[in-house]
């Protein structure tokens, strides 16, 4: 089987056809609407959220801070630009090592020592995203034993509401959901249910 560069695909004829060799069921309009009447213009209403726009920046880790982890002029200004982009939603935030052993590439950010930690920190461990396996406790734990006075929450692998209060006695304040939202698994009611407690 050839992997076809989607790059190379210029037209939207050419794109059909590889869509349609791949066997794919697959619309997409052949045409670009105009900015103000584009469907990604329009906002996206969700549970009582409101997002302005139907764009999302989704950071991860970049490749742009400086060899010893700290943000470079270049990374700060990615981050201006993800603001000036006109994107209404930022989902989540910088993927930033705690290890240097765990770093994704040589620039990625890293803590180093705790003078260097957000108020704020968010403990993501990939393997568990999406895997319905329930929240990485002792990685939850151990980085709230390095935090201090700072909030640690949780991110990859809640599966319900259960889980939510296993993360909250392993020292998360709070939690990033996902998967377990969109399947239904966890409900308003049981987000309030768990905040009153």
């Amino acid at each position: 089987m050839t992997y076809a560069r989607i790059a190379s695909l210029r037209t939207p004829e050419a794109l059909q056809g590889h869509i349609d060799q791949a066997g794919l069921s697959l619309r997409f309009d052949p045409e670009l609407a105009a900015p103000a009447s584009s469907p990604l213009a329009r906002p996206f209403d969700q549970d009582g959220l409101r997002v302005g726009n139907r764009f999302c920046i989704l950071p991860m880790e970049g490749w742009d801070g400086t060899v010893s982890g700290e943000p470079s002029p270049l990374t700060l200004r990615r981050w201006e630009n993800f603001g000036t982009s006109g994107a209404k939603l930022i989902w989540g935030g910088e993927a930033v090592a705690v290890r240097a052993d765990g770093r994704a590439n040589p620039h990625q950010l890293l803590l180093t020592d705790e003078t260097h930690w957000p108020d704020r920190v968010i403990v993501m461990s990939l393997a568990y995203v999406g895997s319905d396996a329930g929240p990485d406790l002792a990685t939850i734990a151990g980085i709230e034993a390095r935090a201090g006075a700072r909030k640690v929450y949780a991110a990859g692998g809640v599966r319900n509401a259960a889980d939510l209060i296993t993360a909250w006695k392993a020292g998360a304040a709070g939690a990033l959901v996902a998967t377990a939202l969109h399947a239904g698994k966890i409900k308003a009611g049981d987000l309030e249910e768990i905040a009153g407690l």
